[in-house]
């Protein structure tokens, strides 16, 4: 009976703990919520989704027993359109829509977040131009800080990449990847500019285009 109520007392003295912290950080969470939705909404507009809105949304847990994670989930919602209710990403966003809301998320949380690889496909999907530089600036950004691998169809946002590879697949349907000297590298972003046939003037507009993200990085 003794060791029957020591152990009670150990477990109210978890369990108070337990309801403790997650009352902390459940609060802590209620404060973080709207900062990061407001934040990531913004880095959308950047990215060319200027009708996206970004939620941050945390439901209470429906159970009587204490769980891993605290005392709610926590669920990342978006609406593409404003005529649109907020639903999950995976029902809502397109696959270049979760590369850029992904991309958004990742700039933001830059600074706290220990994912040390990333990896984007398909994040040029329906931009182009002004858009499609800001968003190769902002892989580059988050390339200083880890390791980005991005496949990409644009010259604005492969040339600013900090190293470069040619993937290819051969007519034994095997893949072949070949990383670029600077020189191929200047060819390549030539050939995305101009096609199959590359002028003096495609190259020179390649070479200025790397010479201007290296000069922007200097600064």
């Amino acid at each position: 009976q003794r060791q029957m109520c020591i152990r009670d007392r150990q477990i109210y003295e978890l369990v108070t703990e337990y309801d403790a912290l997650a009352s902390h950080i459940s609060q802590q969470r209620m404060q973080s919520a709207k900062n990061l939705s407001d934040a990531v909404t913004r880095q959308l507009a950047d990215l060319g989704l200027e009708q996206a809105k970004f939620s941050v949304v945390l439901n209470p847990i429906e159970t009587k027993s204490r769980t891993r994670h605290g005392s709610e989930n926590v669920n990342f919602l978006v609406k593409t359109i404003p005529e649109m209710p907020f639903a999950p990403l995976d029902q809502v966003a397109s696959g270049g829509e979760l590369s850029r809301i992904s991309l958004a998320i990742q700039v933001v949380t830059a600074q706290i977040d220990s994912v040390p690889s990333c990896i984007y496909d398909e994040v040029d999907i329906g931009i182009g131009g002004r858009i499609a530089e800001i968003v190769g600036s902002k892989l580059r950004l988050l390339g200083s800080q880890r390791q980005i691998l991005c496949i990409t169809h644009l010259p604005q946002v492969a040339v600013q990449g900090h190293g470069h590879f040619h993937v290819i697949k051969t007519d034994d349907a095997e893949v072949e990847i070949h990383p670029l000297d600077p020189a191929r590298r200047t060819d390549e972003i030539a050939r995305m500019l101009g096609g199959i046939e590359i002028t003096q003037q495609t190259l020179a507009h390649a070479e200025e285009m790397l010479q201007r993200v290296t000069e922007s990085s200097l600064h």
